[in-house]
């Protein structure tokens, strides 16, 4: 493993791969990872890369990361309660949600079903945006009843209900962060 400022590299090979693998899709679901010898700071991600290759007869991972912002500063933890801890900065997350609803929309528009994962992503994300206060907090109700909704449609493979339902998440986030 090689670190240094906002970069890191680790490398995993043979058996570890999978638990490995497990943790980063663990990691950026937002679901509690157990104890691991990895720390990837899933807050402030900005960029992982993977690449798999076979050596030895077995699997061989080398993954990149990159970090948004500056190194690790102490006292910014101090500034967070404990229940934020695991929480990313609300502009990261924003971005995140960007991405998800432009791929989401992408598949939507060309009448395919997008994956189980970007799914699962898009609606963790989601609800974990609506556990952060002053951001049209009044709406949060509506919009995970939204989710919901869209994550069901999805589970049932109903395109056009995902549909009129993405375009209602869509209309309310316009709404709710005034965009033009």
């Amino acid at each position: 493993m090689k670190k240094n400022a906002n970069k890191e590299e680790i490398f995993v090979y043979g058996e570890d791969t999978i638990p490995f693998l497990q943790y980063i899709i663990d990691g950026l679901s937002n679901k509690s990872i157990k104890s691991t010898p990895y720390s990837i700071d899933f807050s402030k991600l900005k960029k992982l890369k993977i690449s798999f290759k076979k050596k030895y007869e077995a699997p061989y991972v080398k993954c990149k990361i990159k970090y948004e912002g500056k190194d690790d500063n102490p006292i910014d933890h101090i500034e967070h309660s404990v229940s934020d801890r695991n929480k990313p900065d609300f502009k990261v997350l924003k971005k995140r949600l960007d991405k998800s609803l432009k791929t989401i929309g992408d598949r939507l528009k060309n009448r395919s079903i997008p994956s189980n994962i970007e799914i699962e992503l898009f609606c963790s994300n989601a609800q974990l945006m609506t556990t952060y206060s002053g951001y049209d907090d009044k709406m949060y109700p509506v919009f995970l009843q939204l989710i919901s909704e869209f994550q069901e449609a999805f589970h049932q493979f109903d395109i056009q209900k995902c549909q009129a339902l993405f375009a209602d998440i869509k209309a309310m986030k316009k709404t709710c962060h005034h965009e033009d």
